[in-house]
């Protein structure tokens, strides 16, 4: 499967053994049953998280951030807060 995204990291990751490394210069890892990959965005793709965990999310990753950002709005005292944080 070809994975979509960017890497944003300083040095170097390394694996620890031989058949630990999944995904070329570091990328991605895995050990048993965990995977450790460095690569942002990749699970903003529905088909690599069903591929990873059998079922496509019901949701895109932007509608959950516009979610929470409707709770946070909902839930707290903004002008508050900013005034708080000195912006107001």
């Amino acid at each position: 499967m070809t994975i979509r995204g960017y890497e944003i990291r300083h040095g170097e990751t390394v694996a620890t053994r031989s058949d630990a490394e999944i995904l070329t210069g570091g990328r991605g890892f895995v050990r048993e049953s965990i995977l450790g990959i460095g690569i942002h965005g990749a699970f903003e793709q529905p088909e690599l998280v069903a591929a990873l965990v059998g079922k496509r999310p019901s949701r895109t990753l932007e509608c959950v951030f516009e979610d929470l950002a409707d709770l946070v709005e909902e839930r707290l005292d903004l002008d508050d807060l900013a005034r708080l944080a000195g912006v107001a």
